[in-house]
């Protein structure tokens, strides 16, 4: 009975250990992936940045150019 129990012990305890490998495979793979988003994100900033620096003068122009038609 006792070598019985063992084996179960045995069994449960490789069950437990393969569920946490995988659990930490899937941990690391969700790390990745935030990790590759936030560095997405950060791209994406420095390009919006880039263009509203770009644009900037055009919006001012327009924005000069409309409130001297407003003061006609």
């Amino acid at each position: 009975m006792s070598s019985s129990r063992g084996s179960q012990m045995a069994e449960w305890s490789a069950l437990l250990e393969q569920h946490s490998h995988r659990q930490r495979g899937q941990l690391l793979a969700w790390r990745d992936a935030l990790d590759r988003t936030v560095a997405h994100l950060a791209q994406t900033e420095q390009a919006l940045t880039k263009l509203l620096e770009t644009i900037k003068p055009s919006l001012e122009k327009a924005q000069k150019e409309a409130e001297s038609r407003d003061e006609l």
